[in-house]
């Protein structure tokens, strides 16, 4: 059997729903004051995080 097939995660299916819930009402808190949400770049000596990944 492949190493892909017998992966599973670690989190279960209740903690997932909670932090997704969590999540969503931080986002609402958020939004509900106007404020933007952004995702920020990682710092990596590497043009992209994946060393592996040709950045054209």
């Amino acid at each position: 059997m492949s190493e892909t097939a017998t992966w599973q995660p670690s989190a279960s299916i209740p903690n997932l729903l909670k932090r997704a819930a969590i999540m969503a009402e931080i986002r609402r808190f958020f939004a509900d004051r106007g404020v933007l949400e952004v995702e920020t770049p990682c710092m990596s000596q590497a043009t992209v995080t994946d060393i592996h990944l040709f950045p054209f």
